[in-house]
């Protein structure tokens, strides 16, 4: 009987290998393939290809199949939720503008194993960590991811141009700001900007004009929401005072223009002195402007010290997965700290994790990390309608950068709106 059962297999092995069928290996540990969607960015997409390959060659019976997508936030999170809802779920995707909530809310995420959300408790840097756990577990008890990379605004500023006029350092408060922006601007003999002592956020996507001027609302005593969610208030006080500040340095110093070369583009051009943005413009200047003198300073303070709108993404698996644990297996190493750091130094952004910190040239750790951990950072609002809400006070404040609309009229008109759809969505 035992002999008629060896020679049976020994039969089926033939066939298989005989007909091409099958290798030796992949005929007793069948090969699984693991889907992994995330946003797209030109140095992510070479680390991760990276990852990928190194994976596969540890893991030689597990494929990761590798979905990188380029498109606005709100298209992502529909491919997201179409994909599971047409029955094709990533098994692995990254979250962005802290919506783990939204997906967790659904039902859509695999809880993390214990191991990850220990990491997540206890592992994560220090200056971050709260708000890190509450994106991770959406508010809640339960883990549902691990963090992936962050994003939250700083000061750029030219150390060359800063010297050149004279300047000690960046501006540590608004009337700082204000004086440097008028002694760092040139002009030609028209008076035209040829370089502008600071670059604004005054278009393009209206949730970032709203994301960027936050620092400022927050820095004049403001905020966007009150202390429960209830409505907002970006329309108090403190919203006109940073609106009216915008103006004073567009048409009253004259240190910016509507128009004028903006965001990193200007800056790694020489063409701006100073804008406030993301940890991802270290990885655009390593690669536009590998010789520019520049550093980092937190955002300038007012009336309080100034708060930043903290984006943290996650990595989650979905609960669709057929191959759950083998999705969390990459995850753990995509987490290793020889993996993350050539990450986080490719796309210019903090660890989130504290055994990556010290894998950081120190240089660099402090001359452009350390910055973004000594700001204050602000607790993510997880509200269904919080993408929309800051597109429509982006929308109005436009309008009011582009003197179409008066100040306390715009942000009252944003605010009216905003609160309608506060309202509907409860």
């Amino acid at each position: 009987m035992l002999r008629g059962k060896i020679i049976s297999l020994m039969m089926v092995v033939s066939v298989a290998l005989v007909g091409g069928m099958l290798s030796t290996s992949e005929l007793f540990a069948q090969k699984i393939t693991i889907s992994m969607l995330w946003e797209y960015s030109g140095q992510r997409n070479t680390v991760i290809d990276g990852y990928i390959k190194d994976y596969q060659e540890e893991n030689p019976t597990i494929s990761i199949k590798s979905i990188p997508f380029t498109g606005e936030p709100a298209d992502y999170i529909t491919k997201v939720l179409t994909s599971i809802a047409a029955g094709t779920p990533p098994d692995i995707f990254t979250t962005g503008d802290n919506t783990l909530y939204k997906y967790s809310a659904a039902g859509l995420l695999s809880p993390a194993p214990s191991d990850l959300a220990k990491l997540v408790e206890e592992g994560t840097v220090e200056e971050l960590r709260e708000a890190i756990v509450w994106e991770m577990t959406a508010g809640g008890k339960i883990t549902y991811g691990v963090p992936w990379i962050a994003d939250w605004v700083a000061m750029w500023i030219n150390i060359d141009m800063f010297k050149e006029a004279g300047l000690p350092g960046a501006p540590a408060s608004w009337e700082k700001l204000i004086d440097y922006a008028q002694k760092l601007t040139k002009y030609d003999v028209r008076q035209n900007i040829t370089r502008s002592g600071i670059s604004l956020r005054l278009s393009g996507a209206t949730s970032g004009i709203m994301d960027k001027f936050y620092s400022f609302l927050s820095a004049a005593g403001g905020d966007i929401y009150d202390e429960n969610y209830t409505k907002t208030v970006f329309n108090s006080a403190a919203g006109v005072e940073a609106a009216q500040l915008y103006l004073d340095l567009l048409y009253k110093y004259k240190v910016d223009a509507i128009g004028n070369p903006n965001d990193a583009g200007a800056f790694a051009q020489g063409l701006t002195a100073m804008f406030e943005r993301g940890p991802w413009v270290r990885g655009y200047l390593q690669e536009n402007a590998p010789d520019l003198n520049y550093e980092v300073a937190p955002v300038p303070d007012h009336k309080v010290k100034a708060k930043n709108l903290a984006w943290i993404d996650a990595v989650v698996v979905t609960r669709a997965s057929e191959y759950q644990q083998q999705a969390w297996d990459f995850v753990r190493y995509l987490l290793r700290p020889e993996n993350r750091i050539k990450l986080l130094v490719a796309v210019g952004v903090p660890p989130l994790l504290e055994n990556v910190t010290p894998l950081f040239p120190k240089e660099e750790y402090k001359k452009y990390i350390e910055p973004f951990l000594r700001e204050e950072t602000a607790k993510p609002a997880h509200l269904e309608k919080d993408y929309e809400i800051r597109t429509i006070a982006g929308k109005y404040l436009e309008k009011i950068f582009y003197r179409t609309i008066e100040v306390k009229e715009g942000l009252d008109l944003a605010a009216e709106e905003a609160n309608k759809v506060l309202t509907r969505s409860r």
